[in-house]
């Protein structure tokens, strides 16, 4: 769940079954089976209805603009998840402590969670932007956690919600007694929103963070482009219906 609130201006309904541009991701349009644990392939026509043929015909033979408006968009995701990777591989390596008690070690999702934070920076321009992102990784990070007891670990995620969300940090006890983190998990917690708000300072205007002004860019243009599909092309109980002057549909309705 994206923690900053973004202009509605330009914006569509949550209702659409078309792709939605959040604040620093794109949900796509939806499969008809959704996998747990499983990111959806993008698409941008919802799956139920991608190979309908009189969609299909409608795209290929009498409506070129909507095609080449679905093929914008889906270059225009590329563009964002490349952006989004290059960002990835050229963060440096996250901040690691040890301790004789205990040791504090970034994930993966990390880089992917900075990332996420300086796209949101460079397309919601909002006084004390910075420190709001920062009171939201803190609450999070202290509400949010889960654990393995047997390998005495504990992860900490500073996006989720009730007890889930993708974990950018995690700590294991040096003892293999997990029940002695509790000894010292206050000062834990400290070093670990430490971290995210250090990382939150650092977003600025180096060439590191060039990919997230890229993605962000790419993120305002699909939401207006998403925007002009759904004005141009309107679900209604699964059936395309095309908004503008189009002989075939007129013919199919007669």
């Amino acid at each position: 769940m994206d923690e900053v609130s973004v202009p509605e201006t330009g914006w569509f309904s949550d209702e659409t079954n078309l792709p939605k541009v959040q604040a620093a991701t794109v949900d796509p349009a939806p499969p008809i089976i959704q996998v747990v644990g499983e990111d959806p392939e993008f698409r941008v026509v919802p799956e139920a209805i991608e190979d309908d043929r009189y969609l299909q015909d409608l795209l290929n033979n009498h409506a070129s603009d909507l095609y080449k408006l679905k093929e914008e968009i889906e270059s225009q995701y590329s563009d964002f998840v490349k952006a989004k990777e290059a960002f990835v591989t050229a963060y440096p390596e996250a901040t690691a402590i040890e301790t004789d008690n205990y040791a504090i070690r970034p994930r993966s999702e990390f880089a992917k969670w900075v990332f996420e934070r300086a796209v949101m920076l460079n397309r919601t321009q909002i006084a004390r932007e910075k420190e709001k992102l920062k009171d939201v990784a803190e609450s999070r990070i202290r509400g949010t956690n889960s654990a393995n007891s047997e390998k005495a670990m504990k992860f900490y995620s500073p996006t989720g919600i009730d007890g889930a969300g993708p974990s950018t940090y995690e700590v294991e006890m040096a003892s293999d007694n997990f029940k002695e983190l509790d000894d010292h998990e206050d000062e834990i917690i400290e070093k670990i929103v430490k971290i995210h708000w250090t990382a939150i300072d650092n977003i600025g205007d180096d060439d590191l963070y060039d990919h997230a002004v890229e993605a962000a860019d790419m993120l305002d243009s699909m939401a207006g482009n998403v925007e002009e599909l759904k004005a141009k092309l309107v679900e209604h109980e699964g059936h395309p219906i095309y908004l503008e002057d189009c002989e075939y549909l007129e013919e199919v309705t007669v």
